[in-house]
């Protein structure tokens, strides 16, 4: 302004902000995305788990059959078997076990995805776990020409923990074992 107070001169300061807009536009373009994205995961895992436990029913449900079935075979009910049918007979059984095993695993890791996997403490006889593993495991093993030996010390009795899980741990291995070894034997050593 001049002395009387009239206004000589307009001084005017602008930002552009053109391309913060953009930059705005853009970012909320892609939060949209996102969030559609997330939807669409969360839909297809939601089918994940039906489609899981559906296929886990229907593949269940025969192998319990099939295990079933050779138990009677085996104990002799249907008939007196021969050494060479025994032996295979137990291979099918137990290959039907393990089979139930996996699909179990299967399930499990849909539960522990969704949050509800349980673990259960019970007191059991780590020997009888023991001759189930290698009696499931020694096909796969011979198949192979590799040796499967275990030491276990006497003191070890018995075991708290989920003994379906250490089954599991223990299969998992001596698979591991056996599928990356072309000869010689597996160890397996249990101590305190």
């Amino acid at each position: 302004t001049d002395e009387p107070g009239a206004v000589t001169e307009i001084l005017s300061v602008g930002i552009d902000i053109t391309a913060r807009k953009i930059i705005e536009e853009s970012l909320r373009r892609t939060m949209s995305e996102l969030a559609e994205a997330k939807e669409q995961a969360e839909a297809a895992d939601r089918i994940k788990s039906a489609f899981l436990a559906t296929m886990s029913h229907e593949l269940r449900t025969p192998l319990n059959s099939i295990i079933g079935f050779t138990g009677i075979i085996l104990k002799g009910l249907a008939g007196p078997l021969n050494d060479e049918q025994t032996k295979q007979m137990t291979m099918v059984q137990g290959s039907s076990q393990h089979l139930l095993s996996l699909i179990n695993d299967v399930l499990d890791i849909s539960k522990i995805e969704a949050g509800q996997f349980d673990v259960y403490e019970e007191l059991f006889n780590v020997q009888s776990v023991i001759d189930k593993v290698i009696a499931t495991m020694k096909p796969m093993a011979d198949k192979k020409g590799l040796a499967l030996l275990v030491q276990k010390q006497d003191a070890i009795d018995t075991a708290v923990a989920d003994r379906r899980r250490v089954e599991q741990i223990l299969i998992n291995l001596i698979s591991n074992a056996v599928k990356f070894s072309e000869k010689g034997r597996i160890s397996i050593d249990i101590s305190l």
